[in-house]
């Protein structure tokens, strides 16, 4: 560097206007740049940062000269930093600026900056970036060609500097990877904080009875793939998307006005259901994803009806002057034909079993039964009840029920056609009526807020179900015959067991009446659909167990006594833990803060961490060196009997008299997985850490599933691969 002159500027940049761009980009970088304190040491007398650097930003006409401002800042630059390309080549201000620049510096103090084209040309291939005034000289510079961008500035500043450019790099390198590891950690911090505000939507969302939506948050608020990680793993996330799983209630949005009734299919993947938007759609019941709206007329609709087969769909529409039944052939996805005949709104309509035929009920005060290959009525049914709100066909095709607006219902012989009973009970107009699977049974609900169960062979009523506070809409028999679910202007949806004719829950969660329930052919689903717009799916019971033989189940069972055999872990008095030497006896460590007696207690398999159970109702997980407490485990409402490590290490399971199993996450305590359970025995983990094993007899065990967190990532992603969050989902939980 030239001695005992100061300069304003530390450089000027002489640029073509067509490399604006890049002129901008260098001057940024220079103008940031810090000499580091390692640097400072060394080159003591180099300047801390470089100021200023001129770039002039006005054009000058052709044939003019320079104008006293850009000779008076070239005269107070010691570097003339000249971007060369084609551009530049070409450029006279660039060439006049050189000239200039060289009248009053040496020429060593010119860098060429090459961002394109080949400096001194030697065929006409190459296209020349010097200007004339550069290529007589030998001017240290540097080329993007052959470095980065980032790399060929070092070159320049090392240059002008006089510094060794490694020394400079290196510096470079690392404040650069300082710089990314600074904003990686912004970002990581952000997505964790998403993190947790999603799964404690998707936890609420379980709560409100939709875990789908549930299912979704979690898998946007945990990473792909936990191996590399495109965001943060929060155990929150995974606890929620556990939660979710456990769960299969879900609420079905989609429809602008109310849902007036449902079908399903007969495999059990479809549900479809008729809204009064005048839109049918078909949703597949695993994921809550639209899969088709039918492309039919916007009218309301009154009623719709799966075939057995589930190739077509019966609907009707509730418009004054069109009192026809349509058929949707879904595998051609057209209109199959159009059955004319009753004379008003059609209130009912159902396929027989085997599909052929067709019953439905209306206003006009019958019932028509209609051969859907030939698009005919059979037979028609004359109810003197006025209106015919409700048809169906007997399992065995022999009788056909029917519900009136005169408070009766009617049992019809199939195959003449002849009334053979009329069942008198209700105080008010009966709504609807349904045969059980084995057709021993028939239920009517009823505007006087009560469902008859009447007896098939006596044509009795059995039993008076009573609870809702409004009219009753439906009702339906759980598969195996043993429960009704009825649904009720009241909003809600009850569940009731008929061999003694108690309620045993009531569903709330629909915001209006609900006019439709139907059991899944699983029988721990229940489907809805109300006025509030919605379908809506219902667990009645969680998942079951899977019995066993001992000889096909191999469990992990943490022991008291340390995985090299040197020390146990006991109890000393009732509700203080301690580690003794083996051999000697010895105590070694106490843990005091149990506030009863102690029921079990284990290492960990790396001999890390010691569990306790306890009369407390609490776990606690300690630090096996010291027995210090590592966390405090709450949630169990009763003595916690049992506790066992993961063959890993990473969770705890414990089984409590408050009929749980719980697992825990070791590292922060929280409790991952809720097993209903009563109590028999303690629990453990299988070898591989995917099942939970309980209830151990002599030669039976009970397992549930406990899969690693990427086997459930991976599982529910492919489940719903087909049906992502909405954009108005997206807007709702911030995701964009």
């Amino acid at each position: 560097m030239e001695e005992g002159k100061t300069f304003k500027n530390f450089a000027f940049i002489s640029y073509s206007h067509a490399d604006k761009k890049a002129a901008e980009e260098l001057q940024k970088v220079l103008d940031d740049f810090h000499l580091s304190d390692a640097l400072k040491e060394k080159y003591p007398d180099r300047p801390e940062v470089l100021r200023e650097i001129f770039r002039d930003d006005t054009g000058l006409p052709a044939g003019s000269n320079l104008t006293k401002e850009i000779q008076k800042q070239l005269e107070q630059s010691n570097y003339l930093i000249v971007i060369c390309s084609p551009n530049a080549a070409k450029s006279e201000w660039v060439n006049k600026e050189i000239d200039y620049f060289k009248t009053h510096r040496e020429p060593t103090h010119i860098i060429p900056f090459i961002i394109d084209g080949v400096a001194n040309a030697k065929s006409a291939d190459e296209q020349e970036c010097f200007p004339d005034a550069l290529k007589s000289l030998e001017a240290r510079g540097a080329n993007i060609s052959t470095f980065s961008f980032e790399r060929a500035v070092i070159e320049v500043i090392a240059g002008a500097l006089e510094i060794d450019v490694d020394d400079l790099w290196q510096r470079h390198v690392r404040a650069e990877e300082a710089k990314k590891r600074q904003l990686q950690e912004q970002r990581d911090n952000l997505l964790r904080v998403q993190s947790l505000f999603l799964a404690e939507k998707a936890n609420a969302l379980v709560e409100e009875g939709d875990s789908y939506t549930a299912r979704l948050l979690a898998l946007e608020a945990l990473p792909k793939d936990l191996e590399n990680p495109d965001r943060p793993y929060v155990i929150e996330s995974e606890v929620a998307l556990r939660k979710a799983l456990q769960s299969n209630s879900a609420i079905f949005n989609g429809h602008k006005d109310k849902v007036i009734s449902i079908a399903l299919s007969t495999d059990g993947h479809t549900v479809a259901s008729a809204s009064f938007d005048g839109s049918i759609r078909l949703w597949d019941i695993r994921t809550g994803h639209t899969i088709q709206e039918l492309p039919i007329k916007e009218s309301s609709l009154s009623d719709i009806s799966f075939s057995s087969d589930s190739q077509h769909i019966a609907y009707a529409y509730t418009n004054n002057e069109d009192f026809s039944i349509y058929i949707w052939n879904l595998i051609k996805n057209c209109h199959q034909c159009v059955l004319k005949g009753h004379q008003g709104v059609i209130r009912s309509i159902s396929f027989s079993h085997d599909g052929l035929s067709l019953i439905t009920a209306s206003d006009d005060g019958t019932v028509r039964v209609w051969d859907v290959s030939k698009g005919k009525c059979r037979k028609i049914l004359h109810d003197d009840g006025k209106f015919v709100i409700s048809a169906v066909l007997s399992p065995n095709e022999g009788y056909m029920a029917s519900a009136s607006a005169d408070n009766t219902i009617r049992i019809w012989d199939a195959a003449k056609g002849v009334l053979i009973k009329k069942l008198e009970g209700h105080t008010d107009v009966v709504t609807n009526v349904a045969f059980s699977g084995d057709g021993s049974m028939l239920a009517s609900t009823s505007e006087d807020c009560t469902i008859r169960i009447w007896d098939t062979v006596t044509w009795q009523c059995v039993r008076c179900l009573k609870g809702h506070q409004r009219f009753v809409l439906s009702a339906a028999f759980s598969p195996n015959n043993l429960f009704l679910v009825s649904g009720s202007l009241d909003n809600t949806i009850r569940i009731w067991e008929l061999e003694e004719g108690r309620c045993l829950g009531v569903l709330n969660g629909h915001t209006n009446r609900v006019n439709k329930v139907l059991f899944h052919q699983e029988g721990h689903l229940v489907i809805s659909a109300s006025d509030d717009s919605t379908v809506r799916i219902w667990e009645l019971w969680g998942d079951e167990p899977i019995s066993v033989s001992l000889h096909d189940v191999s469990y992990f069972r943490s022991s008291s006594i340390s995985t090299k055999g040197t020390l146990i872990a006991g109890v000393d008095g009732y509700s203080e833990i301690c580690v003794k030497e083996k051999e000697s006896g010895s105590i070694l460590h106490k843990g005091i803060g149990h506030k009863d007696d102690v029921c079990d207690i284990c290492f960990s398999p790396d001999d890390k961490y010691i569990a306790s159970a306890s009369y407390d109702k609490t776990i606690r997980i300690w630090e096996a060196s010291t027995l210090e407490c590592k966390h405090v485990l709450k949630g169990h409402s009763n003595v916690v009997m049992s506790v066992s490590f993961s063959p890993d290490g990473k969770c705890i399971v414990s089984t409590s008299l408050d009929d749980t199993i719980r697992v825990w996450d070791v590292l922060t305590g929280l409790c991952v997985f809720v097993i209903d359970n009563k109590f028999q025995s303690a629990s453990y983990f299988t070898t591989d850490g995917s099942h939970i094993v309980s209830n151990i007899s002599d030669n039976r065990a009970d397992i549930w599933e406990f899969l690693p967190i990427q086997n459930l990532i991976d599982q529910t992603r492919e489940r719903f691969n087909n049906r992502p969050l909405t954009p108005e989902e997206r807007k709702k939980y911030y995701l964009d």
